[in-house]
């Protein structure tokens, strides 16, 4: 037995993505009538590009009164995104607003996208995530390399390269990860000669990456919500990092 539609109720998709430009969306509903016919109700949402909620109501119209069969939320138009970039919902919202229902959720993706009667969860427990290389921000001399995981996103971590040239005297970098205020996870430190160059690597179980002078070792599968932190420590007036090189897996998250 499928959710009753009634004159009036409101669809209602809830889409947000993180590339630009996003695509549109296609929602497909078929519902049985009393009568036993099945009729089909399409309409277009849109996709936000920064990770925010894009809302697209459909009123629900006389002649679709009756009984949710199925759904459907797919690719109308533009790139179809790779998996973990756009996350769509659609609900069932009854007119007098006792009533809200989930339908379907999940990520919009090629070959995959959501259906009724299923919800996916956004993040890890639902799938793969989209492999990203970021090139962070190169601070000042004396200034701590720091990147923040984006608001609706979540990482996991593969690898970060950073280079730094030591200034006059030796200091003892680390790499930490923080939720903004507390610890979670630090390094050892190690030991930057006075003037040299060294290329610090962190990666997932200690990976070798061509070119690096220091490894740390990361957890396998340490997610990273929005927020949290990673960044050095115990630099000194005249070092200087360069812009930090990320690979992440990168969900957007609700």
């Amino acid at each position: 037995m499928g959710v009753p539609l009634r004159y009036l109720d409101i669809l209602r998709v809830d889409a947000r993505g993180s590339v630009s430009p996003a695509p549109t969306l296609r929602v497909v509903v078929r519902i049985q009538k009393p009568n036993g016919d099945v009729v089909t109700l399409e309409f277009i949402a849109t996709v936000s590009t920064d990770r925010t909620a894009s809302q697209t109501d459909r009123r629900v119209e006389k002649v679709y009164e009756g009984e949710i069969v199925s759904a459907c939320i797919f690719v109308q138009s533009g790139t179809t995104p790779k998996r973990g970039v756009v996350y769509a919902s659609l609900e069932l919202q009854t007119q007098d607003n006792i009533a809200q229902v989930y339908l379907c959720s999940g990520y919009v993706a090629d070959r995959e996208f959501p259906t009724y009667p299923y919800l996916v969860p956004p993040g890890p427990t639902g799938g793969r995530g989209n492999i990203r290389s970021i090139t962070g921000t190169n601070p000042a001399a004396g200034v701590e390399m720091s990147e923040a995981v984006p608001t609706n996103a979540m990482w996991r971590l593969i690898s970060l390269r950073v280079v730094i040239v030591g200034g006059a005297v030796a200091f003892t970098p680390e790499f930490q990860v923080t939720d903004g205020t507390t610890d979670k996870w630090r390094s050892p430190p190690i030991t930057v000669t006075a003037a040299t160059t060294e290329v610090m690597v962190l990666a997932e179980h200690g990976a070798f990456l061509e070119g690096s002078t220091s490894f740390f070792a990361f957890p396998r599968d340490f997610y990273l919500p929005e927020a949290y932190v990673v960044r050095t420590a115990n630099i000194t007036v005249d070092d200087d990092y360069g812009a930090p090189e990320f690979v992440v897996e990168e969900w957007l998250v609700v």
